[in-house]
């Protein structure tokens, strides 16, 4: 079924705790979560946090627990069925301790990129056929967002024409 989905961007200082500023200092910035949210019935986002699966949550669950969304970017109508389940499911649980490593300086060292809200957007959208870069910091994100020459988000694979060579 067709879903109207976006990247949304949210304090989740309530959720994050100590991990809030830890993340600020690391990334240098005031951005530390983001994920994609869905629009059905009952709304809800693909939740991704410290040494849990991924999970899904209703977004109502998410604003009782304090957290408050303040940038969302529209990606349009994404195709959802039970494939999106199973790969949210199957994907590799975060663990901050790489994360900080892999910010401190294992990025430079050749560490592998661990999993992150920012990967997991990364890597859901190039499943459902985006043409997405390989971030890691919701920073990262940001910035390509509001990058004036951001046409790689705006489609799926295979509908951008711009990269095409004219003869």
């Amino acid at each position: 079924m067709k879903v109207k989905a976006e990247i949304a961007f949210y304090d989740f200082k309530p959720l994050q705790k100590k991990w809030y500023y830890i993340v600020r200092l690391l990334s240098w910035s005031r951005h530390t979560h983001a994920h994609i949210e869905f629009n059905i019935n009952k709304p809800f986002a693909f939740i991704v946090t410290h040494n849990n699966p991924i999970r899904a949550l209703k977004l109502e669950l998410l604003l009782q627990m304090g957290v408050k969304k303040y940038y969302s970017y529209d990606l349009g109508e994404l195709d959802m069925n039970e494939l999106d389940i199973s790969y949210a499911n199957n994907y590799e649980k975060p663990n901050i301790w790489k994360m900080i490593a892999y910010q401190f300086g294992g990025k430079f060292l050749g560490m592998k990129q661990p999993a992150s809200c920012i990967t997991f957007i990364c890597d859901y959208l190039r499943f459902k056929g985006w043409e997405t870069p390989y971030l890691f910091t919701p920073k990262e994100l940001w910035e390509i967002l509001h990058d004036s020459n951001n046409v790689r988000w705006s489609r799926p694979c295979g509908k951008d024409n711009t990269s095409k060579v004219v003869k």
